[in-house]
């Protein structure tokens, strides 16, 4: 799979993961896969499952992490990014390397966050690659 086409599977799946905050249907999720060709959709529907399995976990590491931030005050877009970003850091198989996941993740914050989503989505996947590198 190409990288532009992770790309367009994580864009995809964090406007997915956005509406689902305000709208629970899954049909706006289908819908917005069918634009995908197979492999990005595939790819796009294996992180939209991995992070709802594995969104207690992942929460919960973003909250250690970011002590001086409650979870309410993190914009929904930056809490989505980094969820995606943890999940192909820690549950994908093969899982994505920490840089990648981080450049990645900076990069989709420029596009959809506010200014300083960008920077603090960084601080926060700095840090939780730092604490479990090597675990």
């Amino acid at each position: 799979m190409e990288k532009k086409e992770k790309r367009q599977a994580r864009e995809t799946t964090l406007k997915i993961l956005y509406e689902q905050e305000f709208n629970k249907e899954k049909q706006n999720e289908k819908q917005a896969l069918t634009s995908l060709n197979k492999m990005t959709q595939s790819y796009a529907h294996q992180l939209l499952k991995g992070i709802k399995t594995h969104k207690e976990k992942i929460d919960k590491l973003i909250k250690q992490t970011s002590q001086a931030w409650k979870m309410e005050r993190i914009s929904l877009i930056d809490l989505n990014i980094m969820r995606i970003a943890i999940y192909e850091m820690f549950y994908a198989t093969p899982p994505i390397p920490f840089k990648v996941c981080i450049d990645e993740s900076v990069e989709i914050a420029k596009l959809y966050g506010t200014e300083n989503s960008s920077n603090f989505v960084n601080g926060i996947l700095d840090t939780i690659s730092k604490k479990t590198e090597g675990i």
